[in-house]
């Protein structure tokens, strides 16, 4: 029923974009991490991946875009974040589906809107900052829940395990995916002190419509550390297993 909730309120959101809007980018990113390899590569914060749905990709952000660059970032905003003007429940959903792996997450909240959320064209109500922030934050959770990176790969028998997978795997798992293309993400990953590969993160092409499309060339270029052919690790969050620290 929640699921169901969630993506009716995500299909509402879609529909009352449209491409005719004027906005100063013509395409987004929407960026996902796994915490499952983060935390396996870097050390997270006990208190806060805890809290994480534990089967879940977690959001990175939606950022505004411009082909061939340069994008647009901390814009003009008069509503600095505040976790409250989220309210409860999205405030709560928020420390769920968005939770940073090494900062708190005001921090990393407070840095996406920043960089990424005041560049945002609400196209709700685009007259309206404070909904402005609101409406960022439910669009790209909404978004994320409707995509389900997890149950993509799950459905296809791809699941976190100790063993290794081989990149390829989680390539093919995608490109046979309705719309998508081998060329509409960016897989990044990231690396353990044996120089072992985790696939770590997830960059995704949108247009305006939050619809999949082909990347512009050269974007792959401009994201770290671009996962290499071969072994490739997608390790489970294991919080027993994992060096943390708290905050």
């Amino acid at each position: 029923m929640a699921r169901s909730l969630h993506l009716a309120l995500f299909i509402a959101l879609t529909l009352s974009i449209t491409s005719s809007q004027v906005v100063p980018y013509d395409f987004y990113v929407f960026a996902t991490f796994w915490l499952g390899s983060v935390c396996r590569t870097t050390q997270c914060l006990a208190n806060q991946t805890s809290k994480a749905a534990p089967n879940f990709w977690m959001v990175h952000g939606l950022w505004p875009q411009i082909s061939g660059g340069p994008n647009p970032a901390f814009c003009t905003n008069t509503t600095a974040f505040d976790p409250n003007l989220l309210g409860p429940q999205l405030l709560n959903m928020t420390n769920t589906f968005w939770v940073s792996a090494n900062t708190s997450n005001d921090y990393f909240h407070t840095h996406e809107w920043d960089k990424h959320g005041t560049c945002w064209n609400d196209p709700i109500n685009p007259h309206n900052e404070t909904n402005k922030l609101k409406n960022y934050f439910s669009t790209s959770i909404l978004y994320s829940i409707s995509l389900s990176i997890y149950n993509i790969l799950a459905m296809n028998s791809i699941v976190p395990r100790s063993e290794p997978y081989q990149l390829k795997d989680f390539s093919n798992v995608f490109n046979k995916q309705p719309l998508w293309k081998n060329n509409s993400y960016v897989m990044s990953c990231s690396y353990d002190k044996d120089g072992n590969q985790y696939f770590s993160d997830l960059y995704l092409c949108l247009d305006l419509n939050m619809k999949i499309m082909a990347c512009p060339d050269g974007l792959e270029s401009t994201f770290p550390n671009v996962c290499n052919a071969g072994t490739t690790y997608y390790t489970p969050l294991n919080v027993s297993q994992i060096e943390m620290v708290t905050i």
